[in-house]
C-alpha cells in the first residue's frame, strides 16, 4: 500500500474518504439540481445540489429557504465529501462524522419542508474553514465527493427532463437532476442499442495518506478516460461524405492529439498541462490550423494561475475499448473507417483491414457541425503546480500521467451515467446531430427526416 504525504493547499484535491461506513438508508427517484450548460449565456456551472447535515438531529425536515439546506457541489474529482465548519483552524482539514441527506430543495417554495432523497448515517466528511476556497469562483458550502458517488450508477441530466416531474406539481414542471442508482442492470449490448455509447474506464487513486502525522486507508475514485483532442471532422469532406480521405496503410488516417483525462463533474473548463498544450498548438499548426491563443487567470486551491488558453478547439471525443498500444485518435480512426464503410456499403472501402475488429465506443462533440462560432477552451495548469503533483502522485502507476481535467464544458453535451459498480461511462447526446448530412437523420427541405430503414435514427425519434 503506499503512503503519500499530501501539501495543504491541494487537499481539497488530493483526498479520498474513508470506508466502513453505513449505506445509505433510503433512496427516491430523481433528484433536482442546479446547473448551467456550457452553451448558457450565463456562461456554464458545475451542478449543485441541496444537502442537509446533521439530518437525524432535526425534529423535522427544514424549510427548502433556510440555512440548514446548504448548496454541495457534485465534483467527481474530489474523491472526498467536504464540509464547511468556521472552528477548524485556517489551513486546516478536520476529519467527522455526520448524519447527510441530499435532499429535494428546489421543487418546493422557500418556507416548505425539503424532501430527502439520499440520507448517510454517521457519515465521514473532511471539514474545512471555508468550503469557497475549494473551488475558488463558486459559492458554495461544501462538495459532495467521490466516496459518496462511488457506491452508485450516478446519472446526470443537465436538461429538463420528462422523467424527472412530480406528481404533485399541477405544472409538471421538468428537472435537471442526478439519478443515484444502487445498480445500472442494463447491458452494454442492450445500451448500444437504446443509442447510448458504453466506455470502459479505470478507478484509480487510493491508498495510505498521511495527514497531521496520522494515517488514513482512502478508497479509489479516480474516473480516468483516454481523449482524442482536436481529430480532424467526419466526414472529412462534409460537402460530399461518399468521398474518403487516403488510405494509410490500408486504414483511415490518424489525426488529433492522444491524452488521458480524469472526468470532472465539478469543474467549469477543460484544464492540461503546460507541455501538453505545447503538443495541442503543434498538432493545429501542423495540420493547417490557426490557434487561437490568450492570456487567462486560472483559480486553482493553491491560489490564482497567470497562464494560456486555446479557444478555438472545434471537436474532442471520448474512446471506449482503447488499446494502450494503439492510442485513443488511433482508435477513432479504426471507428470512423468502419463507419465510413457502414454508411457507404456501395462504394469499395479502402479501410479494409480492420473491418473484422470491433471498433470502440465514442461519445464525440463537434461544435463546428453546430454551426455558429463555437468552440472549446483548454487552459494550461503548470505542471510543478501542487494540483498536478498531488494528482500524479496519487494515480501513477495505476494509469498514465494525466494531462486533462475533462469538466462541465464537455460532459454537459450528454446525459450521462458513472457507473461505478460496473466501472463504465454510459454516453448519450442531449441534442440529435440533425444538421450533420452524413448523419442518418438529416434535413431535408428544412424538416429533419428519419429514413424507415434506419433504425438508430427510428429508435431516437420515438424516445423524442
Amino acid at each position: 500500500m503506499r503512503r503519500r504525504t499530501l501539501l495543504p493547499l491541494a487537499l481539497a484535491v488530493l483526498l479520498a474518504a474513508c470506508d466502513g461506513s453505513s449505506g445509505p438508508l433510503f433512496l427516491e427517484y430523481c433528484i433536482p439540481i442546479r446547473v448551467q450548460e456550457h452553451l448558457d449565456p450565463a456562461g456554464p456551472m458545475p451542478p449543485t445540489v441541496g444537502v442537509v447535515l446533521d439530518y437525524e438531529t432535526h425534529p423535522s425536515a427544514p424549510p427548502a429557504g433556510s440555512d440548514a439546506v446548504q448548496s454541495f457541489l457534485i465534483a467527481t474529482e474530489v474523491p472526498v465529501s467536504i464540509i464547511q465548519d468556521p472552528e477548524v483552524p485556517t489551513g486546516k482539514m478536520q476529519l467527522q462524522r455526520t448524519s447527510l441527506a441530499i435532499v429535494d430543495s428546489l421543487s418546493v417554495g422557500g418556507d416548505e419542508p425539503v424532501a430527502a432523497r439520499v440520507a448517510f448515517s454517521d457519515w465521514p466528511v473532511w471539514a474545512v474553514p471555508d468550503a469557497t476556497k475549494l473551488v475558488p469562483g463558486f459559492a458554495l458550502q461544501g462538495v459532495l465527493g467521490g466516496d459518496i458517488l462511488r457506491k452508485f450508477a450516478a446519472r446526470f441530466y443537465y436538461r429538463p427532463d420528462r422523467q424527472c416531474s412530480f406528481f404533485w406539481d399541477q405544472n409538471q414542471t421538468r428537472w435537471p437532476n442526478i439519478l443515484l442508482l444502487r445498480e445500472q442492470p442494463a447491458t452494454g449490448t442492450d445500451l448500444a442499442d437504446d443509442g447510448h455509447a458504453v466506455i470502459g474506464y479505470q478507478l484509480s487513486g487510493g491508498g495510505q495518506f498521511l495527514v497531521d502525522n496520522k494515517v488514513y486507508d482512502m478508497s479509489a475514485t479516480r474516473v480516468t478516460v483516454q481523449v482524442c483532442m482536436n481529430p480532424d471532422p467526419f466526414p472529412v469532406r462534409p460537402d460530399d461524405p461518399t468521398l474518403a480521405p487516403a488510405a494509410v496503410n490500408g486504414r483511415y488516417p490518424v489525426s488529433g492529439v492522444d491524452m488521458f483525462a480524469l472526468v470532472a463533474t465539478g469543474t467549469a473548463g477543460l484544464l492540461t498541462t503546460d507541455t501538453a498544450l505545447e503538443r495541442v498548438l503543434f498538432q493545429m499548426e501542423s495540420n493547417g490550423q490557426t490557434p487561437v491563443v490568450e492570456a487567462v487567470s486560472v483559480p486553482l486551491p493553491e491560489g490564482v494561475q497567470q497562464t494560456r488558453r486555446i479557444s478555438n478547439l472545434p471537436r474532442m471525443a471520448i474512446l471506449g475499448g482503447v488499446s494502450s498500444s494503439i492510442g485513443a485518435c488511433a482508435e477513432l480512426a479504426r471507428r470512423r473507417g468502419q463507419e465510413y464503410g457502414r454508411r457507404n456499403p456501395t462504394l469499395n472501402n479502402p479501410f479494409f483491414r480492420d473491418a473484422e475488429i470491433s471498433g470502440a465506443a465514442v461519445a464525440e462533440v463537434d461544435l463546428q457541425k453546430e454551426g455558429g462560432a463555437r468552440h472549446f477552451a483548454m487552459a494550461a495548469v503548470p505542471s510543478t503546480t501542487s494540483y498536478w503533483q498531488g494528482l500524479w502522485a496519487e494515480t501513477i502507476p495505476d494509469v498514465p500521467q494525466i494531462d486533462l481535467i475533462l469538466g462541465h464544458d464537455f460532459l454537459s453535451f450528454f446525459e450521462f451515467t458513472i457507473d461505478y459498480p460496473q466501472n463504465r461511462l454510459i454516453f448519450r447526446c442531449l441534442s440529435y446531430d440533425c444538421s450533420n448530412a452524413a448523419r442518418p437523420c438529416c434535413r431535408t427541405g428544412g424538416a429533419c427526416a428519419c429514413p424507415s430503414n434506419d433504425p438508430c435514427c427510428q429508435l431516437y425519434k420515438f424516445k423524442k
